[in-house]
């Protein structure tokens, strides 16, 4: 992933298996409270493994999840 801070972009290291069991988490303790589909999970799964503290979708669902997460949601 890579990852725009001040300007300079960086590779973050994934580990796919954390990614996967946060998803698995995620998808047990939320997803039918904000009716999230499997890759809307994943999204956010992969947003917090690689340690982001704010979120973008056009996707309310996604948003309203990502709140709920303590993510910041970036509104345009």
């Amino acid at each position: 992933m890579h990852r725009e801070v001040h300007g300079v972009y960086w590779l973050a290291e994934v580990s796919w298996d954390a990614v996967w069991s946060r998803a698995k988490s995620l998808a047990r303790q939320k997803a039918s409270q904000h009716l999230c589909r499997t890759l809307d999970i994943f999204h956010l799964a992969l947003t917090i493994e690689v340690g982001a503290e704010e979120f973008f979708s056009f996707d309310g669902r996604q948003n309203a999840l990502a709140e709920a997460l303590d993510l910041k949601t970036l509104v345009l």
